[in-house]
């Protein structure tokens, strides 16, 4: 009898542990796709404030050329509203720039 005992409690272990083990497979492939989810949700912020961190620096450099790029889009050439303009452009960028090029990103 002790033969047909062992045999069962055996067999009995075997078959919890595959329940066991078919639980644990969808348990385990449910924390990977949470996983993902926290990491695209986090790269999602990040690309957030990215984009917020463009906009305020944009935001910035309208303020601060718009009326120097009007002035030197309505400017004769080579006048002294033009010079003037040209001036306070390069010093936001600490140096000589492409007026057309920032004037139109700035005022589009």
């Amino acid at each position: 009898m002790q033969i047909n005992e062992n045999i069962a409690s055996i067999v009995r272990s075997v078959v919890i542990g595959g329940v066991a083990l078919s639980l644990l497979g969808p348990i385990g492939g449910l924390a990977s796709a949470w996983k993902s989810t926290a990491e695209l949700q986090l790269a999602s912020a990040k690309r957030e404030s990215e984009v917020t961190d463009f906009q305020a620096a944009q935001q910035t450099l309208q303020a601060q050329l718009t009326l120097p790029c009007i002035d030197w889009i309505f400017s004769e050439t080579d006048s002294a509203v033009e010079k003037r303009a040209e001036t306070q452009i390069d010093e936001v960028f600490s140096g000589e720039t492409d007026y057309r090029a920032v004037c139109k990103f700035i005022l589009n």
